[in-house]
């Protein structure tokens, strides 16, 4: 065993990498403690830094997902061997020392690579957007910068918009450009329900907008937010999934609509605070006169101020 002068010291040298027989480049993984139920493979467990009373840098855990536990190395341990482990049980602390002398790696339960169901280049197909997309692109606000960091692109007269995950393409979404078009969305055959935005939000620790709609997400990105939309629905269990990725940022705000006819209203908005429940969020509408959010960004000089307030009061 490693000399040590106490816990402090233990939880310095030892390194959960070493525990869980991780490189030092993952710092989420699907939960490895047995009293996590594991229902799915989402990656919820979480390794990262903090600096303690002292000053110095240790190593915390935190599971965002169904069992909840965190804490730091020695607990880690204790949790993996130790039936019953409390942190506070002084016999249990000194148990899970022991065991750090001779750990050996455990076996860590493997992420689920995500299926792709399209062709991996299919968007490229679209690109570069026309004079269609463009012109109506400025008139919900959008720069051309910003339609290509989203890689927007054209087919006929709609708007193409993919969806990564990770990186792989999980969806591309269609938006006609004509107001009177019978079919104003549709999807590429073989796409999935999908967040739109997820590789920028997942896992990051700022402020996080979840909106209705990819171009929204846009139009917020352009004016310095950090926002997502789902894409083809979204059922229960995927925002509970969505929950765990975004559980490290400071606060999520769940933007509404008001529907101008009644009864639609009263049925989004009743879904809109089950999402923000769902997702452990604050839920949020644009002033009564605006019917989402980029109309009220576009047409009100202060509307970007008070969604800051939101996110950060």
């Amino acid at each position: 065993m490693k000399k040590v002068g106490g816990l402090r010291d233990v939880r310095r040298i030892y390194d959960m990498y070493d525990v869980l027989g991780l490189d030092g480049h993952t710092d989420k993984i699907v939960c490895p403690l047995p009293q996590h139920p594991h229902h799915n493979y989402t990656p919820s467990f979480h390794i990262y830094s903090a600096v303690d009373s002292d000053g110095h840098t240790t190593q915390r855990f935190q599971c965002h997902g169904a069992c909840g536990l965190f804490g730091d190395v020695i607990d880690l341990v204790g949790y993996m061997h130790i039936p019953g482990y409390n942190g506070n049980n002084p016999e249990h602390v000194r148990d899970a020392v022991g065991l750090l002398s001779a750990h050996e790696p455990v076996s860590v339960p493997k992420v689920r690579a995500r299926k792709a169901a399209l062709p991996q280049n299919k968007w490229r197909e679209y690109l570069p957007p026309g004079s269609e997309v463009i012109t109506y692109a400025r008139k919900r606000g959008l720069h051309e910068n910003t339609l290509k960091h989203f890689k927007v692109g054209q087919y006929k007269h709609y708007m193409s918009m993919p969806v990564f995950e990770e990186g792989v393409l999980k969806a591309i979404k269609f938006r006609s450009t004509l107001p009177d078009a019978k079919l104003r969305f549709w999807a590429e055959k073989g796409s999935a329900k999908a967040l739109f935005n997820y590789d920028a939000v997942a896992y990051k620790e700022f402020p996080i907008l979840f909106l209705k709609g990819e171009i929204p997400v846009m139009l917020m990105h352009q004016l310095g937010f950090m926002a997502c939309a789902p894409v083809n629905g979204e059922a229960s269990n995927l925002l509970e999934e969505w929950a765990n990725i975004l559980a490290f940022s400071r606060r999520i705000v769940v933007v509404g609509d008001n529907d101008p006819n009644p009864r639609t209203r009263k049925d989004m908005q009743e879904k809109a605070r089950q999402r923000a429940e769902i997702l452990r969020a604050d839920l949020r509408f644009p002033p009564e006169q605006y019917k989402d959010i980029d109309e009220w960004v576009l047409d009100d000089p202060s509307a970007v101020e008070e969604i800051w307030r939101w996110l950060m009061d």
